[in-house]
This record gives structure tokens, sequence and C-alpha cells, in this order.
């Protein structure tokens, strides 16, 4: 299990959107997490076949726009 602390304007908008399209904010959690982790995945996968060096982790998220 993984217990994540969130901002607080963070959280005020997971649950507005978890109550409007009637999940729970944990299950929107695991979605978008999900999503974020495939596209990391598959960003590696690209960079790996065109014989690129991978970026870490900051990186990607500050090339992405979603660093904090």
């Amino acid at each position: 299990m993984l217990n994540v602390r969130l901002p607080a304007q963070i959280e005020d908008r997971l649950n507005k959107a978890a109550q409007q399209i009637g999940k729970t904010p944990d299950a929107i959690t695991e979605a978008a997490l999900e999503a974020y982790l495939e596209e990391l995945e598959d960003y590696f996968d690209v960079m790996k076949r065109k014989g690129e060096k991978t970026v870490t982790l900051a990186q990607l998220e500050e090339e992405l726009g979603l660093g904090s």
C-alpha cells in the first residue's frame, strides 16, 4: 500500500472530480498513475529503440511540464 500526501488544492480537485463522476478518489488516483506509468514506459521504450540515452524521471517531468 502506498500513502501519498497531496497539497490541499489538488486533494480538493480530486474529491470534486470523484463526486462528479461517481468514483472514489482512490480509483481516480490509481487510473491516473497507471496512465502516467504507461506513458513513461512508452517513452523509455522509444528511447531504447532509438539508441538514445534515457533521462531521469525529474528530467522527463520537467520536459513534459509535469514538475511540481
